[in-house]
């Protein structure tokens, strides 16, 4: 109810023409804050017009200190999601130390 109030400015005229596009896709959201980071994803996964799943994890934990978010296709995230946490894994036993954000 809050979003359409706040959009109904952007309803366009009575053809049905809307004055902004929405895109499609994953909505992902993170904040960090003094007491630390907060992550949100959507969970719907869909399939075209058909949704396919309501409860889809798009929080994927990397390792203890890194977090990622998933969208597009589920294979291709499984996939970066193994191989990121290898790499990082990697740099790890070869330096002694934790990857930071930025190397990640």
């Amino acid at each position: 109810a809050y979003a359409s109030h706040h959009l109904s400015a952007y309803k366009g005229d009575q053809s049905g023409e809307t004055k902004i596009k929405f895109a499609k896709g994953t909505t992902t959201l993170a904040f960090k804050f003094k007491g630390g980071v907060l992550v949100a994803v959507d969970s719907r996964s869909t399939q075209g017009a058909y949704i396919a799943s309501q409860s889809v994890k798009k929080i994927i934990e990397i390792n203890p200190y890194l977090l990622g978010t998933m969208a597009g296709g589920a294979a291709d995230c499984a996939f970066w999601e193994r191989n990121l946490g290898t790499q990082c894994r990697l740099y790890e036993l070869n330096r002694g130390e934790r990857i930071s954000v930025a190397a990640a």
